[in-house]
């Protein structure tokens, strides 16, 4: 478009100059009587058209040409809208990617912590009592993962029987006889069997042991042994 401008504002001062030029060659003959502000007058007159015309082209293109600019502004807004909504998608993306692979994770950590965790299981044996003197036993069992560095603390009246175990692999039972009688108070402690896993990690499971001395001669003493619950440290 800015070239069409040029081309006919081109044409027309050309046509424009010719005739003038013509005009001039045939009033040659008087124009040595003109005086200087008959020229500037004249000059003006026939310069003051093609000064116009342009100004008007000049015009016509600066409106065109801000035309152009307001359409690109535009334009460029409309890139602008669609690159935030395309970086609102990838920003969606990227957070369905992050949470995929967070629960991927997770369940890799609850699918190894699941394969290296023990599983102590108790049974206890039947009470044998001479008289007050009450004789008993139970059984530690790990049917699950090997854990490492096992101490055994037993509580208050059950201390001796506390022990240390470099290593406590599966299918490994430990066997715990406990002495009481039968006239004493009752047995109410806590065993604390803290440990290593595979990955190091120090965990400690609790279980209550409570002796029941007999009430009569038609009841027996007894002992029961049950976990309390199980924490990481």
């Amino acid at each position: 478009m800015k070239a069409k401008s040029e081309i006919f504002g081109g044409v027309v001062t050309g046509v424009y100059l010719l005739c003038v030029c013509a005009l001039v060659y045939l009033k040659r003959a008087t124009l040595s009587d003109l005086e200087l502000n008959a020229i500037g007058d004249f000059l003006a007159g026939v310069f003051g058209p093609i000064a116009f015309l342009w100004l008007v082209l000049g015009y016509l293109q600066q409106g065109r040409e801000l035309k152009l600019s307001s359409e690109a502004l535009i334009l460029q807004a409309v890139e602008l809208k669609n690159s935030v909504e395309q970086q609102k998608e990838l920003v969606y993306i990227t957070k369905l990617q992050v949470d995929s692979e967070l629960e991927r994770t997770r369940s890799i950590r609850e699918k190894r912590e699941k394969e290296i965790m023990p599983e102590l299981v108790v049974s206890v044996g039947s009470c044998i009592c001479f008289g007050n003197e009450c004789f008993t036993s139970f059984e530690l069992l790990n049917d699950g993962a090997a854990i490492f560095k096992v101490a055994i603390e037993f509580g208050g009246r059950l201390n001796n029987l506390s022990c240390i175990i470099p290593e406590w692999p599966k299918g490994k039972v430990f066997n715990f006889e406990i002495k009481f009688n039968s006239d004493e108070p009752l047995i109410d402690e806590v065993v604390t069997v803290a440990y290593s896993d595979a990955d190091y990690q120090t965990k400690v499971a609790y279980f209550e042991v409570k002796g029941f001395p007999s009430l009569g001669e038609n009841e027996f003493a007894y002992l029961e042994v049950n976990p309390r619950i199980s924490l990481p440290v």
